[in-house]
């Protein structure tokens, strides 16, 4: 327990005066600041880090001074240093400086002065009185005189982060407010202080800005100090000649002929300094009470300890005490994922108001007890594979608030270490359309992998985009791909080397150009039966592809031919190539079914005069096929001996009126199958 306080030494040569020396005991152990016991020296606030001890006050030639380990570092333009707090690396002191001949509330952050109040130039002077500080908050509590003309006002002011909040209400005719202390709780702001009426000295304690009046029996009182300690308020003050100590209200007088500056509470137990008389009532000593026990720190007579404070076992102290409030409680975390060495968890949320702006830490154990290190990261690594593990949560420990009770476990299993993927065989063509390839499964390995597919437009497997399905969809048309299959990683086994391709080749869309040169008009993914003299040779095609060109004035028959019954032409799709053969084989100088002739320069010579059908297909998606709409063209279909079947494209197929004599010139446009 530390306690800081001014001692009061006689001086030697004359026996009658007084010389104050700042001083710090240090459970009991006397530490004088100063070493000149001629010159007065104040300390007025103490802040306890881990390693450091930082006081304010005044030096043996009135200067302000904070002190660093006994070290005096100068304020700038301080003329009064009240109250030091501590945040990460940064020091704040509040106190008083000089402006324009004026006292003016101050705030110091590492020495740099920030000018709390305002410019106002009825603005007499201010006072900052007490200073506290959680994360990157900063509250200051003081007061404001003005003159309204009439008479001097004072004011209770609170600035957090150097916005002013007015603490007096305006109730009486003229404001007389002092804020004192001030201690910051969670979410709450505690401000003790005093309200002057007619005379009379009005113990307030400010609640996050309402004004709650303490119970004083008409007594005068000066407030001091305040400290929060979960549901408990405590205020310190005094009553002259009487030091009283109220808890959530309720008035206690510890001793009378006493005064009281400071409070701190450690768990169960209430520390309040400050001085009392033990020999002659009107000549006192430091004291600290512990519980309403009286506690004499020195021997000197005139010493008063003004502040208490203590360092904790990890060397955190919050500047007017240390105590926490209860964390906040959180969800258990969810799995993600896991490898053989590493688990990866979901957020956890908190399940209680969240109030001191906790976060959230993690921990894992092999035991379900929570465990003592904790990390704010959501995924675990150098874990050991196939091992549980046990997943905890909780609200992390802040400046206010102590680290919450460990969620329930959530307990994962980490993989084995794997082992290498076997070997499989090449996948097999299933079927094929313009837009899509389906394959034929592969054989399952014997070590209990499955098995994955990935395609790719060139030789080489892909890293990514493997898949479970048998089929690849949404492929261009008329293009290369490479099919590839592997094992499948899971827990045990890594992924195999892919196998060799599968090399597949999707089938043309009708408008694209086909092997031909011409345009492809008919597509059946499914396939359909083309023709031939020798039914030995009948095939299956997908495509039908007409000729780049159209050719005009054939007549369907050569001369001596065009009354010649050509037996077994048919209408139907797939029968165009057959017609043709059947005409040549009886009249090899047939302009129409000659048409291969005409197209020996293209890239395919299998073209052959399409049937009624096929001419209906071209029909159908002229839009996709670069071919006259006027014209009359010739089918290798017979209507009878002197007639055959024409297709007319400005107008579409009719069966009323679409054949004519063979001898006839109409047009003529080859196709092919593939």
């Amino acid at each position: 327990m530390q306690v800081q306080h001014k001692q009061y030494i006689e001086v030697p040569q004359s026996g009658l005066g007084f010389s104050e020396t700042a001083t710090i005991w240090n459970n009991g152990k006397t530490i004088y600041l100063s070493d000149n016991f001629i010159n007065h020296s104040s300390a007025n606030s103490i802040y306890v880090t881990d390693s450091d001890v930082f006081v304010v006050g005044l030096d043996e030639y009135q200067n302000a001074t904070l002190w660093k380990n006994g070290t005096k570092i100068n304020l700038s333009d301080c003329i009064e240093a009240s109250s030091v707090s501590v945040s990460g690396s940064d020091v704040y002191v509040a106190g008083v400086s000089y402006d324009n001949n004026r006292t003016r509330a101050t705030l110091w952050k590492n020495g740099v002065k920030t000018i709390l109040s305002d410019t106002n130039e009825k603005l007499l002077g201010s006072w900052a009185n007490s200073v506290f500080t959680v994360g990157l908050d900063v509250w200051v509590v003081g007061k404001e005189v003005f003159d309204n003309g009439t008479a001097y006002e004072e004011f209770a002011v609170l600035w957090k982060n150097g916005s002013k909040i007015n603490l007096s209400d305006g109730t009486y005719e003229y404001n007389n407010f002092h804020a004192n202390s001030l201690y910051v709780f969670g979410s709450d702001v505690y401000i003790a202080g005093t309200e002057v009426k007619e005379g009379e000295s009005i113990p307030v304690l400010w609640k996050n800005g309402v004004k709650i009046i303490l119970t004083h029996d008409g007594l005068n009182c000066n407030v001091t100090g305040v400290y929060a300690s979960n549901s408990d308020i405590y205020v310190t003050g005094n009553a002259h000649p009487d030091a009283i100590l109220w808890k959530n209200g309720v008035k206690t007088i510890l001793n009378s002929n006493s005064a009281m500056n400071s409070i701190y509470i450690s768990g169960s137990d209430v520390y309040v300094v400050g001085s009392s008389a033990y020999d002659k009532p009107n000549i006192s000593a430091a004291t600290i009470w512990k519980n309403g026990n009286r506690i004499r720190l020195s021997d000197r007579h005139g010493s008063t300890a003004n502040f208490v404070t203590r360092k904790d076992s990890k060397g955190n102290n919050s500047g007017f005490g240390n105590d926490k409030m209860t964390g906040a409680t959180v969800s258990a975390p969810q799995f993600i994922s896991k490898t053989h060495n590493s688990i990866t968890i979901t957020a956890a949320t908190f399940t209680s108001a969240n109030s001191g702006k906790q976060t959230i830490e993690y921990g894992r154990s092999q035991i379900d007890v929570a465990p003592e290190i904790w990390q704010d990261g959501l995924t675990f690594i150098g874990l050991n594979a196939n091992t549980t593990y046990y997943i905890f949560a909780r609200s992390k420990e802040n400046i206010t608030h102590n680290a919450g009770i460990p969620s329930m476990a959530l307990f994962v299993t980490t993989n084995p270490v794997k082992t290498a993927g076997e070997d499989v065989d090449a996948p097999t063509l299933d079927k094929i359309s313009n837009n899509s390839i389906t394959i034929n499964a592969v054989s399952l390995p014997g070590n209990g992998q499955t098995i994955e597919y990935a395609k790719n437009t060139t030789n080489s497997a892909p890293l990514s985009g493997w898949q479970d399905e048998l089929i690849f969809t949404g492929l261009n048309s008329n293009t290369q791909y490479f099919i590839f299959a592997r094992s499948k990683a899971d827990l045990a086994h890594n992924a195999g080397t892919p196998s060799d391709a599968l090399i597949v080749k999707t089938h043309y869309k009708v408008g694209d150009t086909g092997p031909g040169g011409g345009k492809i008009f008919y597509y059946d993914p499914d396939g359909f039966t083309v023709f031939m003299l020798d039914p030995e040779e009948n095939y299956i095609a997908n495509h039908l592809e007409v000729a780049p060109t159209v050719i005009y004035g054939l007549p369907w028959a050569s001369a001596g031919y065009t009354s010649t019954n050509i037996t077994g032409t048919s209408m139907l799709l797939g029968t165009g190539r057959r017609n043709t053969s059947l005409i040549l084989a009886i009249d090899k100088n047939s302009p129409a079914a000659n048409i291969n002739v005409n197209y020996l320069a293209t890239l395919q010579t299998d073209w052959f005069l399409p049937s009624v059908n096929e001419l209906s297909q071209l029909y159908s998606n002229m839009s996709h096929v670069n071919i006259p709409t006027s014209a009359l063209y010739w089918s290798s279909t017979q209507y009878n001996n002197t007639n055959a079947w024409f297709f007319n494209f400005s107008l579409g197929f009719n069966y009323d009126y679409s054949f004519y004599v063979k001898s006839i010139d109409y047009s003529a446009r080859g196709i092919r199958a593939f």
